[in-house]
């Protein structure tokens, strides 16, 4: 048996993330292309193998 937890954000901070490296040093204080990072996020797997 395997279980598994995975947590994402367990602070829940507010924040950006996978922004576009090739225009980081061009953006200047234009926008700025990125995903933002969402609420927390908790998921938890169990596994049987047999």
């Amino acid at each position: 048996m395997q279980f598994q937890v995975i947590g994402d954000n367990l602070t829940d901070e507010i924040g950006l993330t996978e922004g576009n490296p090739r225009t980081l040093g061009s953006q200047g204080s234009g926008t700025i292309l990125a995903r933002p990072i969402v609420g927390r996020s908790i998921r938890f797997a169990a596994a049987f193998k047999f």
